[in-house]
């Protein structure tokens, strides 16, 4: 895993910020589905039981035929650099699968040292001078409130 230069903020569909809070890091995982594989970057974040959320960029390159009523999933146009793979090593795929098991792990790992930095911080030093004038907004407590 790498850490990002700066962190991605992640909203839910309604707006509001995901609890699990900014993406701090990226990962080159393996993705393989009926004989597909390649190697993809990622972003690393608690999916809650989804493994893996496929952005637009990626479905777009690769324009997979999605049967909606039976969850079929064929792809068919995937790009020149796609193809189908020979098998790989016992070796190989092992740490693979080690790699997808550790995710978990370490985005807890980078949760608890990321709280641990914020809390040890005092708000001031975290929000940028401009706007202290509104560190009442950042606080925690009035996060956990909602507005009047």
């Amino acid at each position: 895993m790498i850490a990002l230069d700066e962190p991605l903020s992640v909203f839910n569909i309604d707006g509001t910020k995901n609890s699990a809070g900014d993406i701090t890091h990226t990962a080159f995982i393996a993705v393989e589905h009926k004989g597909h594989r390649e190697r993809v970057w990622a972003e690393v974040t608690d999916l809650g039981k989804v493994p893996l959320i496929l952005g637009w960029t990626w479905l777009h390159k690769h324009n997979p035929d999605i049967d909606w009523k039976t969850g079929e999933v064929k792809l068919t146009c995937c790009p020149n650099e796609c193809s189908q793979l020979k098998p790989r090593p016992r070796k190989v795929r092992l740490e693979e699968e080690r790699e997808i098991q550790a995710i978990p792990h370490i985005y807890g790992k980078i949760k608890e040292i990321g709280a641990a930095q914020t809390s040890e911080r005092p708000l001031e030093e975290q929000v940028p001078k401009e706007f202290h004038k509104y560190l009442s907004v950042f606080s925690k407590k009035a996060s956990e409130r909602m507005p009047v």
